[in-house]
């Protein structure tokens, strides 16, 4: 595995414009409440791959709303069934 400072370089030069988890939460949070949403109607819904990298940020969501909705996915084209 890369060490830090290899994945912190290539992070910093190839996506130069990245953003950490909790300030894209943060973002996220404040357009929505501008917007009328609050954690007590409004349901996270997710589909991430089963072994995403980003599997944070989706707990960092459902940590701010309680609860998650995980249809599951393949490159982040959720998997809904029939339902």
């Amino acid at each position: 595995p890369p060490s830090s400072s290899s994945f912190q370089y290539a992070l910093d030069h190839y996506f130069p414009k990245y953003r950490k988890n909790k300030d894209l939460v943060s973002s996220a949070q404040k357009i929505l409440r501008k917007n009328g949403f609050r954690k007590k109607k409004t349901l996270v819904g997710t589909s991430f791959c089963a072994d995403e990298i980003n599997r944070g940020l989706e707990q960092d969501f459902a940590e701010l709303y309680d609860k998650n909705f995980n249809m599951g996915g393949l490159a982040s084209f959720p998997f809904g069934g029939i339902t």
